[in-house]
């Protein structure tokens, strides 16, 4: 038993650190120990993460949204909704972005004020533990309104899956941690 857990927090561990690189020491603290406490958890209630920052540029009037899964999690979940696909993210086909992209598209939404941001892909990186997809919309500044947003991502195949979002616009950060379906975050940005 002692064995099973050792194997369990160290592979929780390995996904941990793939999945913080890109983030600065004291987020990717934070994140870290929400991870790791994953590993005392029973196989019943294994832990999830996906991560996503919202960053407003004012001076490009530019939004950009950068969502990092797990690709295994990422698979499951799109192959548990499409059964006949069976898709891969470790090729670079051009249908699989787009088949991808649209899917986790529609399981996210941001409202600035009373309008919902349409996104176009920028680009999906994949490695065998994280899948960072990144979208980008033109659109009103946030400053002075209110933003809505919506994430479900994963949802149906991992509803354990919790999801920590991160909103940026110059000076203003703020982060939301998804833990249910359906839920709203709701900012006021001064």
């Amino acid at each position: 038993m002692k064995d099973r857990i050792q194997r369990h927090g160290a592979h929780i561990f390995q996904r941990t650190v793939a999945l913080l690189l890109p983030f600065k020491p004291t987020r990717a603290a934070l994140i870290a120990a929400v991870l790791l406490g994953g590993a005392f958890r029973s196989d019943d209630h294994e832990y999830y993460v996906g991560v996503a920052e919202c960053r407003f540029f004012p001076e490009a009037k530019l939004w950009v949204w950068e969502q990092k899964l797990f690709t295994d999690d990422l698979e499951q979940a799109y192959n548990l909704a499409h059964p006949t696909a069976k898709i891969r993210l470790d090729n670079a086909l051009p249908l699989v972005d787009t088949a991808v992209s649209a899917w986790v598209l529609s399981q996210f939404r941001v409202q600035c004020g009373k309008k919902n941001l349409t996104w176009v892909l920028i680009d999906r990186v994949s490695s065998p533990e994280s899948t960072v997809l990144r979208w980008k919309s033109r659109s009103v500044d946030p400053l002075g309104k209110s933003v809505i947003i919506q994430h479900d991502a994963l949802r149906a195949a991992l509803p354990q899956q919790i999801h920590l979002v991160h909103f940026r616009r110059q000076d203003f950060r703020s982060s939301h941690s998804f833990k249910e379906s359906g839920t709203l975050w709701t900012l006021q940005i001064p």
